[in-house]
């Protein structure tokens, strides 16, 4: 499912600025999981998130969580982790909004 087409690209960029609104709102990321996983309105996408919302409560970052998973392209769980490691992880998400 990780294949490239305009399909993905837009449900990740749905999750990708979804996520963007809410964390730069001040939204606690767990609560963005949620919020987000109903917006991609896609069933598959949805069960992804919140697998990957499990992980993190259970002391994962998000991009180990959805890193290797099959539902997410490649660049998403490689720009959440960048913006983990620096501290922006609302600028990345935004940046990969613009490109998905």
């Amino acid at each position: 499912m990780a294949h490239r087409s305009t399909f993905h690209e837009s449900i990740h960029g749905t999750f990708a600025r979804t996520g963007t609104t809410l964390v730069s709102s001040g939204v606690p990321l767990l609560q963005m999981l949620s919020i987000t996983g109903k917006a991609v309105n896609n069933v598959h996408i949805e069960r992804a998130i919140m697998r990957a919302a499990d992980k993190v409560k259970g002391g994962k970052s998000l991009a180990d969580s959805i890193d290797n998973d099959l539902h997410f392209l490649p660049l998403v769980p490689n720009m959440v982790r960048i913006g983990e490691q620096s501290g922006s992880i609302e600028q990345m998400l935004a940046k990969g909004s613009r490109l998905l």
